[in-house]
């Protein structure tokens, strides 16, 4: 292969001399810019956007670095709310709850584009139902640097995909030919430096069916934003929170209505209230993982609210706009809400919820139904924590958050008027 000559010679040269793999060679050489750091949120989309900005040399004028990932949410929509309860013959119950703008994972290129046209760029996007041309398409686009592709998320690890592929975005940064064949330069948000074999990254790709191989490249030249396009993100972020990007048919389970129901649902004794789906015991306990799961671990904790306030604040700052400032504050308390939260439903400090907490971290988020299964056995051991007094402080709990985010989503739209 050809693409970054240069950076491919010093690669090999290091190679000979240290006897690293070439993904270990290639991080040592570009240092900080190349080492995976952690962001805020482990939230792919961020993370991959920035990442490429930066090493395509995609900076805004006067700028040392690409906009941080506050300001990408911030530009690609904010926050959101989106909540599902899925229940399958002989599977855990399964909950979703999402907490960025529109769909939480990357069904689609739309939230990297909106954080693109933010900052005056646009995105290439391209799409292919081959295999053989969609690695064709990525060699073509790696010539100009790396670039963002979607993978399924279990398939690039290894991991159980039984309920389906989660759509994730990574880094592919270039190629290399080996006596084995092509090897691929991958960057993970949450795991970080990849060497991926082309055979291994083309059934990642293939993996989520409705991505289509896809591939995206920033275009163009970057501009600071400038008050109207924060204005315009957060409007969208408003009419997120009123539920205006639903997916048809299932309004009430977005926006602030779906946290609404999800309150209203904590005691509800009808077939589709927590007490009756996650009832005491096992099923209860799996729920209380999922919600951190999707809550914590899927957002780095605060469910994107803190991030989504430093945004604002910083936008407060440079703009002198005081109903940012105030809009921020009211965010920032949403994230210590969802974070208290997150933190009553695996209270770490009891061993049941400890142990819990261990099962997500050593079977990566999100779980499947296997990993879930054996979360639930853990129940067996300590049924006195999984009781009936759970419902009416969980539903105590969402309502008080309810108010909030209320609250938060009153300053926003008041921030832009």
């Amino acid at each position: 292969m050809t693409t970054q000559k240069k950076l491919k010679a010093r690669v090999r040269d290091r190679m000979s001399r240290t006897g690293e793999r070439y993904a270990a060679a290639r991080a040592a050489l570009l240092g900080a810019l190349y080492t995976t750091r952690p962001p805020r949120a482990h939230h792919d989309q961020t993370f991959a956007l920035r990442r490429v900005l930066e090493e395509r040399g995609l900076v805004v004028p006067g700028a040392a670095a690409a906009p941080t990932a506050s300001w990408l949410l911030g530009l690609g929509g904010g926050v959101g709310v989106q909540v599902f309860t899925f229940q399958y013959k002989d599977v855990p119950p399964l909950l979703y709850v999402g907490t960025r703008c529109a769909h939480q994972y990357a069904y689609d290129p739309t939230f990297l584009t909106r954080a693109l046209e933010g900052l005056g760029l646009s995105a290439r996007v391209d799409e292919t139902g081959s295999v053989k041309k969609a690695e064709k398409s990525l060699l073509e686009a790696l010539a100009d640097g790396p670039v963002i592709a979607w993978v399924g998320l279990e398939a690039l690890r290894g991991r159980d995909a039984s309920a389906g592929a989660t759509p994730w975005t990574v880094v592919v940064h270039d190629v290399t030919e080996t006596d084995d064949g092509r090897v691929y330069a991958v960057e993970d948000a949450v795991v970080g430096a990849l060497e991926v074999p082309a055979a291994a990254l083309a059934h990642a790709r293939k993996a989520v069916k409705k991505a289509k191989h896809r591939l995206l490249v920033p275009v163009g030249t970057p501009a600071l934003p400038d008050l109207h396009h924060v204005r315009q993100a957060v409007r969208f972020c408003v009419d997120e929170l009123d539920g205006a990007h639903a997916i048809r048919g299932h309004g009430s389970n977005f926006g602030l209505r779906a946290l609404e129901r999800w309150a209203e649902a904590a005691t509800s004794r009808t077939k589709k209230g927590w007490p009756k789906v996650f009832s005491p015991g096992a099923p209860q306990l799996v729920g209380r993982v999922q919600a951190v799961g999707w809550l914590d671990v899927a957002t780095g904790g605060g469910a994107f609210r803190a991030m989504y306030a430093e945004f604002l604040s910083e936008a407060a700052a440079r703009f002198d706009a005081p109903a940012l400032a105030d809009a921020a504050r009211a965010v920032a308390h949403t994230a210590t809400l969802w974070s208290a939260l997150t933190a009553f439903l695996l209270d770490d400090t009891m061993p049941l919820f400890q142990q819990a907490r261990a099962h997500i971290a050593a079977a990566g988020w999100p779980m499947g139904p296997t990993a879930l299964a054996e979360v639930a056995s853990l129940a067996e051991a300590a049924p006195d924590a999984l009781s009936d007094d759970f419902y009416p402080a969980l539903g105590a709990r969402l309502t008080e958050l309810l108010a909030a985010e209320r609250a938060a989503r009153d300053a926003l739209a008041a921030a832009i008027e």
